[in-house]
């Protein structure tokens, strides 16, 4: 009987999940339609479930770098907002960028292209894995529809971080979250409430921090 009231529970989380995630992209595609309207959208592409890092959210996450830091991987890098904030915290730093999307790829590339230092690939990042050295960290927005934050960020963490290595991550808020992810961090800090609006979403969030034991 526990059981089956416990399994209730989550499926009545989930379903929750699901309606604030169909709700966020209603909000976020009615935003894009009213910016090409006014002839006030950018120019950079736009692609489902990407939700970019506000620019201040993003120098808070890149503080976290550390100081020693040589290698630097992105996960999900949609349109290079953690990159940025990335590069002018670590200026010394090889940074890995990793994109699923192709325009998005492309938008990047362009970006990227005159630093010597800025590795990009595409690819899905739940499907590789490292072929050589991990790295000293990774900063990450990952995709949160249907726990996706969760697969993306215990992919970086269990295959791609070196130990003693750091991640920084954002992931959504919420019991379940909560749950599987905060007995694991260093830091959990819940971001204001509103933060992402002007990216189109009312999603409520939270930025953690881990560290990879050393062996």
């Amino acid at each position: 009987m526990n059981n089956a009231f416990h399994r209730l529970q989550e499926l009545r989380l989930e379903n929750d999940e699901v309606r604030q995630t169909m709700d966020d992209h209603r909000d976020r595609f009615e935003a894009m339609r009213t910016r090409h309207q006014d002839g006030t959208a950018p120019k950079a592409v736009s692609a489902f479930n990407l939700f970019q890092t506000p620019a201040g959210l993003a120098e808070r996450m890149a503080e976290h770098i550390p100081e020693d830091c040589h290698t630097i991987l992105e996960p999900s890098a949609g349109l290079g907002r953690l990159y940025t904030a990335a590069r002018l915290q670590a200026p010394g730093a090889t940074i890995h960028l990793n994109e699923i999307n192709k325009d998005l790829s492309r938008e990047l590339f362009a970006m990227t292209e005159d630093d010597e230092q800025t590795l990009l690939t595409q690819a899905d990042f739940l499907e590789i894995f490292p072929a050589g050295g991990q790295y000293d960290c990774i900063i990450m927005n990952p995709p949160f529809k249907m726990r996706r934050d969760v697969k993306h960020i215990m992919h970086a963490f269990t295959h791609w971080l070196k130990p003693g290595g750091k991640l920084i991550a954002l992931c959504l808020a919420g019991p379940i979250r909560e749950r599987m992810l905060q007995p694991m961090c260093d830091t959990w800090e819940p971001i204001e409430a509103g933060t992402f609006a002007k990216e189109g979403t009312r999603v409520e969030t939270v930025l953690l921090t881990m560290t990879k034991e050393r062996e």
